[in-house]
């Protein structure tokens, strides 16, 4: 095994990412199950960075391969997500306090809980790189149909109503089952990119762009200046 202590930040796309990949020093790619992974250093911890691709099955399979093959200290993943709730606003910083495969079949595996600690981390550093100050938590609702319709967004608040979930997107969760089933520490740090429903596909084209990298950047401040 490479490096046990590694701190594994993944993303969906390549924007999501951009700005780790960017400040990695003496980065070098490795590949594991047939996937590419950039490791390097950011400050002083080691880093491994990758593009899952979009949905549940990528973000597992990039997620296991990490562990399994690199190590991982913990898990750190960014990227967008879609708002629940009105009270969230287009580049609002999130951070899970617990994640749910909303599309799962079956009650048993469907949540996962990022680590308290991590999780508080990510909270602390998102309120200081927040777009908008302001940062919120709670549960994340993951799947791999996006959710672009009002009927769906009512069903997914409906259906979970007890969760109260916060937000929703496409892998989250499943990066989730990953690491909890290793018992590697995991958080989720997400910036709101659109509404969830009929209006998310126009708010994506005209934010993603800009927002998109934002978590990105943040994780980098926090690992340049971290003692841990």
């Amino acid at each position: 095994m490479d490096s046990p202590r590694r701190t594994v930040i993944l993303f969906a796309l390549a924007i999501e990412g951009a700005p780790v990949l960017a400040a990695l020093e003496n980065a070098r790619e490795e590949r594991a199950a047939g996937r590419s992974f950039m490791s390097g250093n950011i400050g002083n911890i080691p880093v491994l960075a990758a593009a899952t691709g979009v949905g549940k099955v990528a973000s597992a399979l990039a997620a296991s391969a990490a562990i399994a093959q690199f190590g991982a200290r913990e898990i750190i993943m960014i990227g967008t997500a879609g708002a629940l709730r009105s009270s969230l606003r287009l580049g609002d910083l999130f951070v899970a306090s617990e994640t749910i495969q909303h599309d799962l079949g079956v009650r048993e595996g469907r949540r996962a809980h990022p680590c308290p600690a991590l999780s508080k981390e990510l909270l602390e550093i998102a309120r200081r790189g927040s777009p908008t100050g302001r940062v919120h938590g709670g549960s994340l609702l993951t799947g791999d149909r996006g959710c672009f319709t009002y009927r769906r967004r009512l069903r997914l608040l409906w259906s979970f109503r007890a969760d109260r979930p916060q937000c929703v997107d496409m892998e989250s969760a499943a990066v989730g089952a990953a690491a909890q089933g290793a018992g590697v520490p995991f958080g989720i740090l997400r910036i709101v990119s659109d509404h969830a429903g009929p209006l998310a596909f126009r708010e994506v084209k005209k934010h993603f762009h800009d927002l998109a990298p934002v978590p990105a950047k943040v994780v980098v401040d926090w690992l340049r200046t971290s003692n841990r």
